[in-house]
């Protein structure tokens, strides 16, 4: 049996598998048609209600800044005006220019803009010129940015936000600004934008508002975030005075919601049936508005309706055609929906500069139209909120760049930067306090400050933070901080309180500047005053002192020379040169003690010096305190100056001495040394050869290896300010190292200390002081020479005039140089010798013999003094190969050096 099918012919076959096809396939396309145009549509009706909500949110947007421009504008051209009068008031001679600018200044100060605005006036250079804020006047305001941009356009409307100090957050604030050129005045009318929204004419914008129709009923109305009806076709009033229950509910979650998309029932008064509306919503903060657009979606839907009908026809009657017409419907609804979902693609990566072609007439085109509009308005927001994204990165990055600036200013600084909390605590302080005080900033961390104040300065310092956090500022405070070792700082303190954003005080910012240095200098140079002035002193008082000791010494030897051995007056005479002697003794120690005496480089033996300098120092150091001798008997001599020598024994000495409180054992050594290249070795500073040691040891407190390292330095001392210049040990090291010497240090805590010097060995044997007990073994007496006696001392003067007339020669004698002169040119021709003072009243010494000598070649001079100053009197001596004779000297000591210097050879 044959199946219907195989019954049929081709075409008809054709026709039932292309007729079934086109009607399954039109049955199919008609279902998802359908869908797909309800959900276009829903979209297309969704972004239409959007874009016309947002529209009218842009339209009161710029209503509510047009309004404020123009009423700020009003104002700034008014008071422009004002500045003109007044400035003309000047330029006619009425007023002169500072009582204009005075009446501009109370003129526009007494102005209000809306409820808190004012006006203010800047220049050209940002510098507020008028202002009503107390301290404003004068102050730069360049760097803030609306100030630049006020620079930069001088005329015209400008917002920005404003933070006052008592506000949460900044708030929008509009100004208009005008510029008087004459006055460089930008005159500029502020106030905070909300304060004007009153000016607002609802009015202005209703009609345009209410004309908005979407579907047959649809609509647009505007509400405030309280309930108040703004704008709306049918109501007026609050929402919460509507009696419809439904309605207030309604409109309650407009209000709380402010902005999105709503669907819900609705019932018209007349109508049994609930149907379902659709309200967009847009919030406006700065109104506190909320602008919905409404419609029902039956209303929408109408066209999807109409849709099926056409298609149930044209399925009926064109069966053949359908297909393709529901490939071209297909492709015609599709393809903008895919361009369309490709360019919402684009803008989603944050390209929004796409478009589409919105030539079309039909809802595709106002679609596109819709999207177009969209994507400008993105774009312009994107292009704002870049430029704001890029000033908020630029702020940050100068916040960090100023923030790092501060931080390499202080962790730099010389002084100590210092942070205290409230309690008196550290919060921060800079690197360098390591360095001053000892501290990491690690270790003070969280720490007291008084933790390195002494004791008794403590309250001071609680009672000076006090007056800081009572807010006075504390200048140029001296005080002293212990060193983590502990040793004393001095400091300069300077502070000032730290207030938070908000003005509270929150602790202490301050510097501590070092002053210890500084302090120690000041000492030290007072303590060099007072030794230059003791120097001073003791050169002058050993002038005069040594003229009378030379006088009596004098007197004494005549006397002696006439008075028998068993006379009983010679035990008086034998007592009266013993204290003549401990006078001359007492002399030298003044002069050794002013550090005047003449370098004089010669063979010395060592023992000697220590010999001569414990019969001086020995009331100086004290009962407490025993001295032992360990001398080397066979000791070789050195090539030195004996009062040098004499004082860095004596340095020492009294360095040990003080290193002994309590009491002690002072031990001195001398002993022939040879330095081998071992030795050198492990101590750099020394050389191999032959030398001569002199240590002296004491058992007192002995030093550390850190105080040893600073010993030679000029005034470091470990004695308490006052008691110690810090000199002696420098000196010693000086005076060793020009004898071409070293000095060794050797010593630990609790167990005393040795020193220990190296000087080279003398090839040259030892000899007495040159022309202090000069000697000569033949016949001493004078044979008639004649001798020019120059001396201001009457009893120095004559004695030496009777000594040297006793003793055969023929004196003559002159108290002045004026009267030297006078004699001199007199006997020249006889002269033999001059024997002359270098401090004369009217003219130096050596300058008057340096002019008898260029008179006359060849005579003898030979030169006296009470004291020699080394820098000056000594070297000029032995450069002219003068002999000199020191004060007091015996009578012996005279003619012994007059008869040696006579039959020596010619002076040339």
């Amino acid at each position: 049996m044959k199946s219907f099918f195989d019954l049929i012919s081709i075409r008809g076959k054709l026709l039932l598998c292309y007729g079934s096809a086109f009607i399954f396939a039109i049955v199919l396309a008609s279902t998802a048609l359908h869908y797909m145009v309800r959900q276009t549509i829903e979209t297309l009706i969704e972004n239409e209600l959007r874009s016309f909500t947002g529209s009218i949110s842009t339209m009161l947007k710029a209503s509510a800044d047009i309004t404020i421009k123009n009423h700020l504008r009003g104002i700034a051209q008014r008071n422009e005006d004002i500045v003109e009068y007044y400035y003309q008031r000047f330029l006619k001679g009425e007023l002169s220019e500072e009582i204009a600018k005075r009446n501009v200044r109370r003129v526009l100060l007494s102005q209000q803009v809306g409820k808190t605005g004012y006006i203010y006036c800047v220049n050209s250079a940002g510098v507020a010129v008028v202002h009503g804020a107390p301290g404003v006047e004068g102050v730069n305001f360049s760097h803030r940015s609306f100030v630049q941009e006020q620079i930069r356009r001088k005329e015209g409307y400008l917002t920005y936000d404003w933070q006052n100090p008592d506000d949460p957050e900044p708030r929008p604030k509009a100004l208009y600004m005008t510029y008087f050129e004459p006055w460089d005045w930008i005159i500029s009318v502020s106030s905070y934008q909300e304060e004007f929204y009153d000016l607002i004419n609802v009015d202005d914008f209703r009609e345009s508002i209410l004309g908005l129709r979407f579907g047959k009923t649809g609509y647009s109305y505007v509400l405030d975030g309280k309930g108040n009806v703004i704008i709306h076709p049918s109501y007026t009033g609050s929402i919460y005075d509507i009696e419809d229950e439904d309605l207030r509910a309604t409109a309650a979650k407009i209000i709380d919601q402010k902005t999105g998309r709503i669907v819900y029932d609705w019932r018209n008064p007349g109508e049994d049936t609930l149907r379902k509306k659709i309200v967009m919503l847009n919030y406006i903060p700065e109104l506190d508005w909320i602008v919905a657009s409404s419609g029902y979606m039956d209303e929408f839907h109408g066209a999807l309706i109409h849709i099926q009908n056409v298609i149930f026809v044209i399925t009926v009657i064109v069966m053949a055609v359908v297909l393709m017409m529901t490939l071209w419907i297909g492709s015609v609804i599709t393809s903008p929906l895919r361009r369309m979902m490709k360019h919402f693609s684009t803008g989603a990566t944050g390209d929004f500069s796409v478009r589409m072609d919105d030539s079309a007439r039909d809802e595709f085109g106002k679609l596109a139209r819709y999207f177009n509009s969209f994507m400008e308005t993105l774009q312009q927001f994107s292009g704002s909120l870049q430029e704001e994204v890029l000033e908020h990165r630029r702020s940050l990055e100068a916040l960090r760049e100023s923030e790092e600036r501060f931080r390499l200013l202080a962790e730099n600084s010389p002084d100590i930067i210092i942070s205290l909390d409230q309690r008196g605590c550290i919060s921060y302080v800079n690197p360098v306090v390591e360095k001053i005080l000892g501290y990491t900033p690690h270790e003070l961390a969280g720490k007291s400050f008084l933790v390195m104040a002494r004791g008794q300065e403590a309250n001071e310092y609680i009672r000076q933070f006090r007056k800081v956090r009572s807010g006075e500022i504390l200048l140029d405070y001296t005080g002293v901080l212990v060193h983590k070792n502990g040793s004393v700082r001095h400091f300069i303190f300077c502070g000032a309180p730290a207030t938070d954003g908000k003005g509270n005080m929150v602790g202490i910012e301050g510097v501590l500047k070092d002053i210890t240095d500084r302090r120690n200098l000041e000492f030290q140079l007072q303590q060099v005053q007072k030794l230059e002035a003791v120097g001073t002193l003791a050169g002058g008082v050993a002038h005069d002192f040594n003229n009378i000791l030379t006088a009596i010494r004098g007197s004494l030897d005549i006397s002696l020379l006439m008075v028998d051995q068993n006379d009983p007056i010679m035990k008086n005479l034998q007592q009266i040169e013993k204290a003549v002697t401990r006078a001359s003794d007492l002399t030298r120690q003044l002069l050794f003690f002013s550090r005047r005496q003449p370098v004089e480089m010669a063979p010395l033996n060592l023992n000697q010096s220590v010999d001569n300098i414990l019969r001086i120092i020995e009331r100086l150091i004290g009962e407490n305190i025993a001295i032992t001798l360990d001398l080397a008997p066979d000791l070789q001599p050195v090539m030195a100056d004996g009062g040098n020598i004499e004082q860095v024994i004596m340095n020492l000495m009294i360095n040990a001495r003080d290193a002994m409180p309590e009491g002690g054992t002072i031990t001195i050594r001398t002993r022939n040394a040879t330095v081998r290249d071992e030795y050198v070795k492990t101590h750099p500073y020394a050389r191999p050869g032959k030398f001569v040691c002199l240590s002296i040891e004491d058992t007192g407190i002995g030093m550390d290896s850190e105080v040893a390292e600073h010993i030679f330095e000029p005034f470091f001392t470990t004695k308490e300010q006052g008691k110690g210049t810090g000199l002696g040990l420098a000196v010693v090291y000086g005076i060793v190292k020009k004898h071409k010497g070293w000095i060794v240090a050797d010593s630990r805590p609790g167990e005393g200390t040795v020193f220990t010097i190296f000087f080279p060995v003398s090839t040259e044997e030892s000899s007495p002081e040159p022309g202090r007990h000069a000697r000569n073994s033949g016949d001493t007496r004078g044979r008639g020479e004649k001798i020019l006696v120059i001396e201001d001392d009457p009893s120095v003067l004559s004695f030496a005039g009777a000594a040297l007339k006793g003793n055969g020669y023929t004196v003559l004698t002159a108290a002045s140089a004026t009267e030297a002169r006078v004699v001199f040119h007199e006997h020249q021709d006889s002269l033999h010798l001059i024997f002359s003072d270098v401090v004369l009243p009217d003219k130096n010494g050596l300058d008057l013999v340096d002019e008898f000598e260029r008179e006359k070649p060849g005579i003898r001079i030979l030169m006296t003094s009470g004291y020699m100053d080394e820098k000056s009197l000594s070297r000029i001596i032995r450069d002219n190969n003068h002999r000199f004779l020191p004060k007091p000297y015996a009578m012996k000591d005279l003619i012994n050096t007059v008869r040696a210097l006579l039959d020596g050879p010619d002076q040339a």
